[in-house]
């Protein structure tokens, strides 16, 4: 699997974007996938016979094969927890640049009369001088422009970084889902039917229910975290079209179009290797392929 140190550049954002501390969301999802890790090495603990002389180090290489399905899929999830944070921070920055315009439209308005006394005038000088005193113009319209639009190449840049992060996110972690989703399909399959099976016997099952359920969540966590860092990104669409178009100058116009060109051309798919795209629907359709499995497993025992 491709190594992502996504963190020196998340660090960096920080100069521009302030960061709050570790999110109550990163929290959980590292709570999780400890009781998640847990509970794989409780549930293997009877299986080995405590007679047996290696029985530590049959402990120690369980514990090291379950981190190793379970820290790259903690390691997914939490950073796409952190780009989410991210994307706040640059929608909030955003939504003040557009609230600022927004104010500049409005006084632009209550001086429309006096700008209406002066348009002959620049429509004359404009005839006489050329472009060269038309780019003037627009410079000096520019400058008039509430500061905080100037940031918008900045929050533009920050833009990129993230949606790289994003990208490097999506990729490195496609081999590995590669093959834990086949892994954890079987897995779930004869862990239910083994469930199945002890409480037809009407033994104790507790620890392997949970197991069992966790193996359902573990992908579920997954596709949620990638679901939201996802739904987050789509939100700038809606932010950068919130600005008054008519009213900026030229060249923030420019701008303007220029970012809704990277919107729509910086969006990472969030997929494995294109087959299967990482989203809530793509549990819907793991829950019933295990269903449709499991009764056919039950059904000739």
């Amino acid at each position: 699997m491709a190594k992502l140190s996504p963190l020196p550049l998340i660090l960096q954002l920080d100069s521009r974007l302030p960061s709050r501390s570790v999110t109550r969301g990163s929290w959980l999802i590292l709570a999780y996938w400890i009781f998640a890790l847990v509970v794989a090495v409780v549930h293997v603990l009877p299986i080995i016979p405590r007679q047996q002389p290696a029985r530590g180090f049959a402990i120690y290489n369980n514990i090291r094969i379950q981190s190793s399905f379970l820290f790259p899929m903690f390691q997914a999830s939490a950073f796409c927890l952190v780009l989410r944070v991210k994307y706040q921070q640059l929608h909030r920055e955003l939504e003040s640049c557009v609230a600022s315009a927004s104010r500049s439209v409005a006084l632009e308005d209550q001086g429309t009369e006096t700008k209406s006394v002066t348009s002959a005038h620049d429509d004359l000088r404009e005839k006489l001088f050329g472009e060269g005193e038309q780019d003037g113009e627009e410079l000096e319209d520019a400058s008039k422009c509430p500061p905080s639009c100037f940031a918008l190449e900045e929050l533009r840049l920050v833009h990129l970084a993230l949606a790289r992060l994003t990208s490097r996110l999506a990729r490195s972690f496609t081999p590995h889902l590669m093959y834990v989703i086949p892994t954890y399909f079987m897995l779930t399959c004869a862990s239910f039917f083994e469930l199945y099976k002890s409480m037809e016997n009407g033994k104790e099952a507790t620890v392997h229910a949970i197991y069992s359920v966790l193996l359902v969540l573990h992908p579920t966590v997954l596709a949620v975290a990638f679901y939201l860092l996802r739904t987050e990104r789509d939100r700038t669409w809606r932010v950068v079209h919130g600005f008054p178009l008519s009213h900026l100058p030229r060249r923030l116009r420019q701008q303007l179009v220029f970012f809704s060109s990277q919107l729509l051309h910086a969006a990472p798919a969030f997929s494995v290797a294109g087959f299967v795209s990482v989203d809530p629907n793509f549990i819907l359709e793991m829950i019933g392929v295990v269903t449709t499995y499991l009764s056919i497993m039950i059904s000739f025992r």
